[in-house]
């Protein structure tokens, strides 16, 4: 990555003080935004201005800077900071955030200025900067050297700074794309020698994620476990389960470096190091992800209408965030599976009790990034009052989970610690309602510090006191005449007339005479008048002490409450999948490591759950053992497409763990789905639609296994007739060639020539779309079966799509010559318009009128265009008078 040029030293000696603290501070962050705090502004200087400016929409100005030429300036209000710092990082910018941290009023010259953090899009932690539904990952990746040995893995690791989540672990160069693909990160470090060769394997995938160069020590393995001990206070990672010095301590240990450089803090929330899961979970790669729409729709990329829109009923952002991850990474492991299935099940069967469920969850906050937030010292009052009221729910949530008896919800409430002292702590100490920061007066509650009960009993009531102190004075000298007075000279002062100050006691000590009397003042008032005077400071002053001290309390809960934000995680997922199978109709499927798919009346969950014209049609499957490829053939628009997507959700649901829409299935568990549905091109990389196809083909005969499940829709329409034919032709003959260990395999063509593959391949079966013909009118039952189709039924598809009626009937009168066999030229490609050849007997040929005939459907003219069809026919043909025949030859 390149640097930004930094700042000229050039006459900096003619530079205003301030401009000059500006530079040496910008020198250190040439890659950053730098928003310098100036009183109640942030500041941008010179290009930072003018490259902030208008993505901001803000006003670029300049100042004078001594007798140096004048410097760019643009700002905005610190309060406000938020939803600038905002668009900068959307806008793919680090911002460095630059603070006084010093008081103006204590200091001796310029105010002492330092960057106290610096926010990347790898490094949020503000609920207004993300999104509560997604987890924003930082992804630091530790490639092997360019001389290192073929298929070297390369180090992974993951860190979400927001939630405190950190694993690390090795990825394959072949699946490093699709795994970053997975994740989804906001941000990626790549030692900065790699970063150009990183970006290009990205270009198809991730071209929006900013990719971020680093030194290339900070990859080193001996200094990345340096880094990552002194964080852990340990004296080796083997407790973590990293005892070597593989590429994922390398990774793990400059993402932490990134983050400890940012934040400028410790970071205790990160307090533990999780392998990441590789082996044990599918491996969905990015088209698989994109064709099943997982979490986003393949044309527009939005949620809509995608597998978690239909499975998210959870209540919490925690929640939101297992789900999915839980969507993108199902499960191979069959007791996994089955510990969420009980619990699910134990949900799904207890209605009342799962509804108390949802209610306890609704009152808890997102304690993962409050947690966060204090860790990094940015928690605000209010975060800490809603972490106040979650914990208060944390034996009604324990309670309400042991009821179902699943042994995941048990084992999760059994070690959660409890949260009872720290409950009792923020109780006593937060406000009932709080202001948003903590430097406005109110976010200390009432009773729980004297001095500061004081202070404000002073502010709110300095009146009431005045006038019982008049009162007490004027009882204790006996002088009723005795008066408490203020002005701006002499501040609070007790009045005595004349008359009476053989009265006045010795403590009151002469401040002023007056014509009329003595002023006076005694300790009790001159402490009150000073108080009073520096109440509102002092009260600002104690509550921020006492709010930095309630942090410090909470930071020592920060285990205990990242593990009861895990159990609420948990029991919001698992409540939101028995809603949903609960709801729909799902059932429990039966997971296993046997061979076989097996599914009756299965639904497409996401279209099942949409209101359609059309009452949806199940299906079923019999994939494994003695059928491991189904050739599947119909019609366009026969549900060929969805039915190939809703044997993969089906299967991808039942391995994580949910309920599936059938009336029974049985999963032998599946390692990788792979998909090669639609048609798109990557203009980017310079590969047309075919080659997309082709590349996206290879890599699933490459890598597909006998555990695997591959949906091949439309192999080979890319190219030429006779290419594509054989191509997919070859194609399936490779998937079968292992027979038993074959993938299990769904391949939906219109090569109907593929159907003679069955009597070859005894591993394979022919499926079909039933169809139901009335004369011209064509319904598609939607149903799968075993059989064939014959034809494609495109003309009609091509009619319902509203193609003009004269392209419709000049369609059907090639597609009548294509079926007498009179296509295929001598240049193999297909002759529609050249004379009959000369072996065809003349009285065999039809005539053209009578093909023009038989392609007309007299129900589609309209009456116009009836009589133009008549007046052509009349001018284009005589009638030979002797034999009352039309004429051939004219």
């Amino acid at each position: 990555m390149s640097k930004r040029p930094g700042p000229k030293a050039k006459g900096a000696d003619q530079e205003t003080p301030l401009m000059r603290q500006f530079n040496a501070i910008k020198a250190k962050h040439r890659d950053e935004i730098l928003l310098f705090r100036m009183g109640d502004f942030y500041e941008m200087f010179g290009a930072d201005a003018r490259e902030a400016a208008p993505i901001l929409g803000i006003t670029l100005t300049s100042r004078r800077n001594g007798k140096a030429a004048d410097v760019s300036l643009a700002g905005f209000p610190h309060h406000a900071a938020t939803p600038y710092i905002k668009k900068l990082v959307r806008a793919g910018r680090r911002v460095a955030v630059c603070e006084q941290v010093e008081d103006p009023k204590k200091a001796k010259g310029i105010v002492r200025r330092e960057v106290i953090e610096v926010v990347t899009p790898g490094t949020l932690v503000s609920d207004e900067l993300l999104e509560g539904a997604a987890n924003n990952y930082l992804v630091a990746c530790a490639l092997p050297s360019a001389g290192s040995r073929r298929g070297e893995p390369a180090g992974l690791a993951r860190v979400d700074l927001s939630t405190g989540e950190f694993r690390a672990g090795e990825v394959l160069p072949g699946d490093l794309v699709d795994e970053l693909a997975r994740i989804r990160p906001g941000e990626i470090l790549v030692s900065r020698d790699r970063r150009e060769e990183l970006c290009a394997l990205l270009a198809g995938e991730l071209v929006d994620v900013p990719c971020t160069g680093r030194d290339d020590w900070e990859f080193e393995t001996h200094q990345a476990q340096e880094v990552l001990k002194a964080h852990f206070g340990t004296q080796t990672l083997a407790g973590f389960g990293f005892d070597g010095l593989g590429p994922s301590v390398a990774a793990a240990g400059a993402a932490l470096a990134y983050l400890q450089e940012a934040r400028r803090s410790a970071l205790p929330h990160l307090a533990s190091l999780a392998r990441l899961a590789t082996g044990d979970v599918m491996l969905l790669d990015a088209q698989t992800r994109r064709n099943l729409e997982l979490t986003a729709r393949a044309d527009d990329g939005r949620g809509e209408g995608t597998l978690l829109s239909v499975l998210d009923r959870t209540v919490n952002a925690m929640g939101a965030r297992r789900l999915r991850r839980w969507l993108t990474h199902p499960l191979r492991v069959p007791s996994r599976i089955h510990e969420r299935q009980l619990a699910v099940e134990a949900l799904h069967d207890s209605p009342d009790r799962a509804a108390e469920l949802v209610r306890v969850l609704g009152g808890i906050c997102d304690v993962e990034r409050v947690v966060a937030r204090i860790s990094v010292r940015r928690v605000s009052p209010r975060d800490l009052a809603a972490l106040r009221d979650s914990v208060s729910s944390a034996s009604a949530l324990a309670e309400v989970m042991g009821a179902f008896g699943a042994r995941l919800l048990s084992e999760a409430v059994e070690s959660l610690p409890s949260l009872a002292p720290l409950s009792q702590r923020l109780e006593a100490a937060v406000a009932p309602e709080p202001p948003a920061r903590a430097t406005d007066p109110g976010v200390i509650a009432d009773g729980f510090s004297e001095d500061l009960d004081e202070l404000r009993l002073i502010l709110r009531d300095g009146r009431a006191w005045i006038s019982d102190f008049q009162a007490r004075e004027q009882k204790a000298t006996g002088i009723s005449s005795l008066k408490i007075k203020q002005n701006r000279v002499f501040g609070y002062y007790i009045e005595v007339t004349k008359s009476n100050l053989g009265m006045v006691p010795e403590h009151y000590r002469r401040k002023q005479t007056t014509s009329t009397g003595e002023r006076f003042v005694t300790d009790e008032l001159a402490s009150f008048e000073d108080k009073l005077a520096h109440a509102e400071e002092r009260a600002g002053a104690l509550e921020a002490e006492i709010f930095a001290a309630l942090v410090d309390d909470c930071l020592q809960w920060i285990g205990p409450l990242q593990a009861f934000g895990a159990t609420v995680a948990l029991a919001d997922v698992i409540q939101g999948l028995a809603t949903v199978a609960r709801e729909q109709s799902y059932v429990r499927p039966i997971v296993d490591d046997g061979p076989g798919l097996d599914i009756i009346e299965g639904r497409h969950p996401v279209l099942d759950a949409t209101e359609m014209e059309e009452a949806f049609v199940p299906n079923d499957l019999a994939l494994g053992n003695t059928s491991r490829i189904h050739l599947i053939t119909g019609p366009n628009m026969a549900g060929k497409s969805t039915y190939l997507r809703q044997v993969g959700l089906i299967v991808l649901l039942a391995q994580v763990g949910a309920f599936v829409p059938a009336e029974s299935a049985r999963i032998g568990v599946v390692d990788r789905i792979f998909t090669r549905v639609g048609t798109s091109d990557d203009l980017l990389r310079g590969r047309s639609t075919f080659l997309v196809e082709m590349v996206e083909t290879a890599a699933i005969l490459h890598n597909a296994g006998e555990r695997s499940l591959v949906l091949l829709d439309e192999i080979g329409r890319g190219t030429s007739t006779y290419d594509g034919l054989a191509l997919a032709w070859a194609i399936t003959e490779h998937l079968a060639r292992a027979e038993e260990r074959a993938p299990r395999t769904l391949f939906a063509t219109h090569y109907h020539e593929l159907t003679e593959l069955v009597d070859e391949l005894p591993f394979a079966a022919n499926y079909t779309t039933s169809v139901r013909e009335h004369g011209e009118a064509v319904v598609f039952l939607r149903r799968i079966v075993a059989g064939t189709a014959d034809r494609s039924y495109g003309i009609h598809v091509a009619r319902m799509a509203g193609v003009p009626r004269g392209v419709i009937r000049r369609a059907r009168q090639v597609l009548a010559r294509l079926e007498t066999g009179r296509g295929p030229g001598s240049s193999g490609q297909l002759d529609l318009f050249s004379a009959p050849p000369v072996e065809v007997e003349p009285e065999h040929v039809p005539h053209p009128l009578v093909e023009e005939f038989s392609g007309i459907d007299p129900d589609d003219l309209a009456p116009r265009e009836a009589l133009d069809l008549l007046y052509r026919w009349k001018n284009a043909f005589s009638v030979d008078t002797v034999g009352g025949h039309l004429d051939p030859e004219k």
